[in-house]
This record gives C-alpha cells, sequence and structure tokens, in this order.
C-alpha cells in the first residue's frame, strides 16, 4: 500500500491557505522541467510556481489539527443479486456533512474521493 500524494490542483490551495509542513515532494518548476519532484521543500521557500505535495493523509491531518476540519471518505457498496457486488462508491463528508450522494457512482476509489473532499475543504477555509 502507499500513501498518495495530493494532486497539483489541491497543493496550490493548500499552499494559499498557508500549509507549510515539510514535504519530500513538490509539485511545479524546478531546475526547467514541470511536474512532480522529489525533493525535500517548505512551501515558505518554495517560489510562485512550486508547491509542496504532501501526502493526503499529511494534509488531512493538518485540516483537522489547524482549523479542527474532519475530512474522510466512506465506501458505500452497492450490491446486485444474490449479494454479488456490482460495484463500490464512496460518500465524501466534511464534518459529518455529506457533500456526495452516495447512489451517483462519483468515486470509485478512497483516494479519489479523499482528495475531491481535501479540496472542498481548504476552499471552505
Amino acid at each position: 500500500m502507499k500513501d498518495e500524494l495530493i494532486t497539483k490542483e489541491t497543493a496550490i490551495l493548500a499552499k494559499e491557505k498557508e500549509f507549510n509542513n515539510g514535504c519530500g515532494f513538490l509539485w511545479g518548476e524546478y531546475d526547467g522541467y514541470e511536474g512532480l519532484h522529489w525533493m525535500d521543500n517548505f512551501n515558505q521557500f518554495n517560489n510562485d510556481k512550486q508547491f509542496s505535495a504532501p501526502t493526503q493523509s499529511l494534509l488531512q491531518c493538518w485540516l483537522r489539527e489547524i482549523y479542527d476540519i474532519q475530512v474522510y471518505a466512506y465506501s458505500n457498496t452497492i450490491y446486485i443479486k444474490n449479494n454479488v457486488s456490482k460495484h463500490k462508491d464512496y460518500v465524501v463528508y466534511i464534518n459529518g456533512e455529506a457533500i456526495n450522494d452516495a447512489r451517483d457512482g462519483e468515486f470509485r476509489t478512497y483516494e479519489q474521493a479523499l482528495e475531491i473532499g481535501l479540496q472542498v475543504a481548504l476552499e471552505r477555509i
């Protein structure tokens, strides 16, 4: 299992909200290359085109500890005849409030759902 890094879009929002924990990855431009870079960094020392890329769980923890915002996803498996699983869908919650419907099939992975929840939580700050 691997803890997922946040996307560049989420990293940009996190920097705007003053996320400044140390990270081992960086989104943005470095040494003539645009993308994800493996390097220790802090947003306070990054230039305007560089954004710290924490794991989803680190950003989730930061939101909880700094802003008292709980972000989590819950699996809702949809069943068909004879209890055979048709597919899973994830519901994203921010402080206990669902931000999507369990029946919409929008999020097929936990990480995909959590990423959207992190973005929405950052936008609410």
